[in-house]
């Protein structure tokens, strides 16, 4: 191997491979490569890095589209903190996390919960 399994091409390739996996609605496979990418992300970058909030994010969404609510809401809610810490409080990925914490405590019916992410 040319870069190594912590290379943050490497873990890009990872989280690619899990797109198409998420598209196809092979969501195991989606979270294993999110998880390996999630992996090299943080041994590159360390835990407070715009990547690594994107992996968390990813398979935040695979939760969600499973219907394990809590699992998508610890995810979106790493990926909101490190996002936050990360571009502050006034930037696009930090509105759309809280949009996506909003829209899953909605399904849940929770719906003051909801209320206050958006």
């Amino acid at each position: 191997a040319i870069h190594g399994q912590f290379h943050p091409d490497v873990a890009t390739s990872n989280n690619n491979i899990g797109v198409i996996y998420r598209n196809q609605k092979k969501y195991s496979a989606a979270l294993a490569q999110y998880s390996q990418a999630l992996v090299g992300y943080m041994a590159v970058y360390g835990e407070c890095h715009s990547d690594v909030a994107m992996a968390y994010h990813n398979m935040a969404v695979v939760f969600d589209k499973q219907d394990k609510a809590q699992s998508a809401l610890d995810h979106y809610n790493k990926a909101l903190d490190i996002r936050v810490k990360v571009h502050g409080a006034v930037h696009p990925d930090v509105a759309a996390s809280y949009a996506n914490i909003a829209t899953r405590y909605k399904k849940q019916n929770q719906l003051d919960e909801a209320l206050a992410y958006y």
